[in-house]
């Protein structure tokens, strides 16, 4: 979304009716999503902003002008990434991965992690994106696989051995 001052900002749109959302849990999302916005890592795509309407909910993200990893990756040899930017890229994934898995305000459960997930800011800048709000999931509303709720088969994150 481009905004009248010419800033660009992602936009996640999330739809309460979503099976694997909680019923009547849209008060804790919003505090689940204080928690997060408090939170500071530059490896980290934090919301700057939210919007809690009846039907949805819009979570607001500072822009990743250079796509997803995914998209560099396999996207044209225009854009390939040398060794020193994919070891750049490496480090800052696990520094955010270390940042989330040890949160003070207690571990922030990552869904998924794949190259989709990494945004880039720039070809040395990662963010991980789509941390998900797992205080606010029902696994038992899940209607497909074990990837619907808990990302990637076989992904548990370190201290979640209830997952």
């Amino acid at each position: 979304t481009v905004m009248p001052s010419g800033a660009n900002y992602l936009v996640k749109k999330l739809t309460w009716s979503d099976k694997i959302f909680q019923l009547g849990n849209h008060e804790r999302f919003g505090e689940e999503l204080e928690v997060i916005g408090k939170l500071s890592n530059s490896n980290v795509m934090i919301p700057l902003a939210y919007v809690l309407t009846v039907d949805s909910a819009y979570l607001f993200y500072d822009f990743a002008p250079k796509g997803t990893l995914f998209d560099v990756l396999h996207g044209n040899s225009e854009s390939a990434l040398h060794w020193a930017s994919r070891y750049s890229i490496a480090i800052g994934v696990a520094q955010g991965l270390t940042f989330l898995h040890g949160c003070p305000s207690g571990s922030i459960l990552l869904l998924d992690l794949s190259s989709k997930s990494i945004l880039l800011k720039s070809l040395n800048e990662p963010q991980i994106g789509d941390i998900e709000l797992c205080k606010v999931i029902d696994p038992s509303k899940s209607t497909g696989s074990l990837s619907t709720v808990a990302g990637s088969v076989g992904y548990i994150p370190p201290g979640n051995t209830n997952a």
